[in-house]
């Protein structure tokens, strides 16, 4: 496989292999031009004038556009030191091949690359708990072996090809053995699944031959499986059977619920099923989670929570206490296309119309989708296009309270946390430097935070602070002015922000100005 990689690299130097970021958005672009009015401006209801109107009336407050161009996070890409975030450039890895080359493009980048010493891992402890994708990527066309083909030709019903996408095989000592299982599956396949001495990552779509009540909390998956994904399912009574399965399969260490996007209503889910397990890594994307029980603080060796569209809406004393987290990622907890927003808010009731709801700040600012669509600012009006088209956020499915609440959490190793889009209130606390001294990423922007910009946060050593769209406010202190030079730093649409950043910076909807270059006692210029 070593060899095979080597005769490819030469090829794959020409590619330019595009990832979506876990946020379907470009963060940390550059500035695209000059400083904007902060206010909102708003699009014409029926914008291609063919009568059809995919956003149910409902108008999408927008920035100005600057110079004709979209208004991208307004983020200032390191001067001197650029980053890779390898944790964030293999979690949205759902296609084996663009797995395989994003893999050894990383690994190229991080060893003798750009980004050579500034690779970060974060909570990403090995790339096979990562992905179902990534595992897949390490597998090749081989002959099963003996063992395990005898056991797949027991698979009743079974349509899979051995040694194939959906059922990859990898050497190991020599043999063909199957380590990835992906597809619908019923409950007698399951029970001979159990049986494959090396399966390591099962993933799971859908659930065939249901009968009504039946009970699974007999099953588990295989003792060798690691990583198990549970994706798309379109119930969750369904989803609550397999994790029945998940429940009872204790030497699993990574798992992932992905829920049906094109739902109105997002499945709820039991997270206290996997309290018995001990696991690294969780991540969960469009479920009603709601809350993180506090069995979950049992799994002390937990390194990564990632939970977006989960509808989290407390603070999370589920994961109090665990020293072992360095990556907690819960931004944008619900998103609405705009019929959806209007039908469930604006329609539903006293109490619902109070509840206040939002434009994101990707809607705002037109950074949605990719090619053609980005900036796209008319919906389809399907549930699920939320990703690419304007959406909503709500104060009663988000985050809504101080943002110092997750400083009283005990993560003293925490190097990374994202909790943009939500409704966060109050200001940073002076004191989150000494509180989380190896915090290196921290994404606060669009929520409801204001006060004064503490200097601590230039003491820490950052490669991204995103504090764009709050309400921050009075001198930005000159240690924070100065991460420019080597983090991601955003800071617009704070329009009481005052001070300066070096020349070569601008942030839109801020009262920030270029500093003036001063001559130091040994006449070099210095900002």
């Amino acid at each position: 496989q070593e060899e095979e990689e080597e005769e490819e690299e030469d090829q794959e130097e020409q590619e330019d292999v595009e990832v979506e970021d876990r946020h379907g958005d470009d963060r940390g672009d550059d500035d695209q031009g000059d400083d904007v009015d902060v206010r909102d401006v708003e699009e014409d209801e029926d914008e291609t004038g063919d009568g059809s109107d995919g956003n149910c009336g409902i108008k999408i407050p927008l920035f100005p556009l600057a110079n004709s161009e979209p208004q991208a996070y307004t983020s200032v890409g390191p001067l001197v030191l650029p980053t890779l975030d390898v944790e964030d450039e293999l979690w949205a890895l759902d296609d084996y091949q663009l797995a395989r080359n994003m893999l050894k493009r990383v690994s190229r980048e991080c060893k003798h690359g750009d980004f050579k010493g500034r690779c970060f891992r974060y909570g990403l402890s090995g790339v096979n708990l990562t992905r179902h994708a990534l595992v897949v990527a390490s597998c090749g066309n081989f002959k099963m072996d003996e063992e395990d083909m005898e056991i797949f030709q027991r698979i009743p019903k079974n349509r899979l090809k051995p040694c194939s996408l959906e059922a990859s095989c990898k050497k190991i000592d020599g043999a063909a053995r199957l380590v990835a299982w992906s597809g619908a599956v019923s409950k007698a396949q399951l029970q001979v699944l159990h049986d494959f001495p090396k399966l390591f990552a099962v993933e799971i779509s859908q659930l065939i031959g249901l009968s009504e009540n039946e009970d699974w909390s007999d099953l588990s998956l295989a003792p060798s499986v690691e990583l198990v994904t549970l994706t798309g399912l379109p119930t969750g009574s369904q989803l609550d059977l397999l994790l029945q399965v998940v429940q009872n399969s204790p030497n699993l260490k990574s798992v992932h619920i992905y829920g049906r996007q094109s739902l109105e209503d997002w499945s709820p889910v039991n997270l206290t099923r996997l309290c018995s397990l001990r696991l690294k890594h969780f991540a969960a994307y469009v479920l009603n989670v709601g809350e993180i029980p506090l069995c979950f603080q049992e799994m002390k060796e937990l390194q990564s929570f990632y939970c977006t569209n989960c509808m989290l809406n407390t603070v999370p004393w589920g994961l109090k206490g665990l020293t072992s987290l360095k990556s907690f990622i819960a931004f944008r907890q619900v998103e609405l296309v705009p019929c959806l927003y209007k039908k469930k808010y604006l329609e539903g009731g006293a109490e619902m119309q109070a509840v206040p709801c939002k434009a994101n700040y990707e809607t705002r600012a037109r950074v949605k989708g990719d090619g053609p669509t980005r900036g796209r600012t008319r919906s389809t009006g399907h549930p699920w296009d939320f990703q690419e088209g304007p959406s909503f956020i709500c104060r009663d499915a988000s985050f809504n309270f101080p943002f110092e609440e997750f400083l009283k959490l005990g993560w003293d190793n925490i190097e990374k946390v994202w909790l943009d889009g939500n409704f966060l209130t109050g200001g940073v606390p002076a004191s989150i430097s000494k509180i989380w001294p190896k915090l290196r990423s921290l994404d606060l922007y669009d929520n409801d935070m204001e006060g004064a910009v503490p200097a601590s946060l230039g003491e820490l050593d950052f490669v991204k602070l995103q504090l764009n769209m709050n309400r921050f406010s009075g001198p930005l202190p000159p240690e924070v002015a100065a991460l420019v030079h080597k983090a991601n730093l955003g800071l617009a649409q704070n329009p009481e922000l005052t001070g300066c950043v070096p020349a070569t910076n601008k942030f839109p909807g801020t009262q920030l100005f270029p500093c003036k270059k001063s001559k130091s006692k040994k006449g070099k210029s210095e900002l």
